[in-house]
């Protein structure tokens, strides 16, 4: 009997699928390989083949006993850190799992050509971000010419699909989603703007630029502060925190820098209107943003930037949409303080219920998965 067909009467039996997962990022940094990890160990056994962290990760990271993490070691130049980390994966996937779902890398395809009798799935979260055009299309033109090695795709969405390129006959969608906070109702008599997620390319400075002068004209009317969780690698938190102190509002925006997953709670409890704010360009056009639906989960509404996706989602009930400007940022804070009497964080939740992580798991992405092992 050849192995699909043993993979397919241990399925049928009931019994648990051995699934590699392979994502350069660490266990427990990026939520949507947490989630998929924690609700796959419900039923299956899975190892999570990953690079090491940089820094210590909390223990909260580590979601079941079916769950088996291999961690490869940074240390290097970038040349042999490539190389070991392509040897690893083909190694780790020539050790005979069900399936193997890799998140995607440049030159990904190398490990699947490696490893022809394996079953895979390329999941794609995002294309290139990166403002130089010409290393953008690059990028986005690699990503086209890995996914070609492999017969089954995951996206966010049908946008970015098409904006990748990618075939639609091999490719799935798994929508971006977040879990509802558990946090008390919020009060709406003040605004306490949080933002969360990277500084990089992102041009925050305008939300800054935009609140101050929002704040210039209605601080005495209305409580007001803004906190923003996160940095970038190129030092995007210094040069905000400058500006800050430039505008002279080093008491009333308030900058943490990164602060892990698990302990994001408490300013989900302290603020009430989130931000979710990324240039309307092409490129960004068709990411979901994660920020969007964390804090509509956390029933605060959102300012948000008017990109495709989040027009999808944002409307009056649950936000207000924006130009990229800091004008655009000031006038979404002058339309959110007219509506805040009308919000209601229970009724913003109940609006994504269909975005939830649980939903988006159960009936979406472990379906699927099973389906490419039959």
């Amino acid at each position: 009997m050849n192995s699909s067909c043993s993979v397919v009467n241990r399925f049928n039996k009931g019994k648990m699928l051995n699934i590699l997962i392979i994502c350069r990022k660490p266990f427990g940094v990026t939520t949507d390989t947490y989630e998929l990890s924690k609700y796959l160990t419900d039923k299956h056994i899975v190892t999570y083949l990953c690079f090491s962290p940089k820094t210590v990760l909390s223990d909260n990271s580590i979601v079941s006993e079916s769950l088996v993490l291999k961690r490869i070691d940074r240390k290097g130049c970038l040349l042999s850190r490539t190389w070991k980390w392509l040897t690893s994966c083909i190694k780790a996937c020539r050790e005979g799992y069900d399936l193997v779902y890799l998140y995607y890398f440049p030159l990904c395809s190398i490990v699947r050509l490696a490893c022809r009798n394996r079953v895979f799935i390329l999941d794609i979260r995002s294309g290139s971000v990166v403002p130089n055009p010409i290393k953008r299309k690059l990028s986005n033109l690699l990503i086209r010419i890995d996914s070609k090695a492999f017969n089954h795709i995951s996206v966010l969405c049908e946008s970015m699909r098409k904006y990748l390129h990618l075939p639609l006959n091999k490719t799935h969608i798994i929508p971006l989603g977040a879990n509802p906070v558990d946090i008390p109702a919020k009060k709406f008599s003040y605004i306490h703007l949080l933002y969360i997620g990277t500084f990089f390319n992102r041009n925050l400075d305008d939300t800054i630029r935009g609140f101050a002068k929002y704040f210039s004209e209605y601080s005495e009317q209305l409580n007001l502060r803004y906190t923003l969780v996160g940095d970038s690698p190129s030092g995007g938190r210094q040069r905000m925190s400058a500006l800050v102190q430039e505008l002279g509002l080093q008491d009333i925006i308030d900058l943490p820098g990164y602060i892990p997953r698990d302990q994001l709670k408490s300013f989900f409890e302290r603020c009430n209107i989130g931000v979710s704010y990324v240039p309307i360009v092409p490129y960004y056009d068709c990411q979901p943003p994660t920020k969007t639906f964390e804090c509509l989960f956390a029933g605060m509404p959102v300012i948000a930037t008017a990109t495709a996706e989040n027009r999808n989602i944002v409307n009056d009930d649950n936000g207000v949409l924006i130009n990229d400007t800091p004008d655009g940022f000031y006038w979404g804070l002058c339309a959110m303080a007219d509506r805040l009497s009308t919000y209601n964080s229970q009724s913003i939740k109940d609006s994504l219920s269909d975005y939830s992580w649980h939903d988006i798991m159960v009936n979406n992405a472990l379906p699927f998965i099973e389906s490419i092992v039959r």
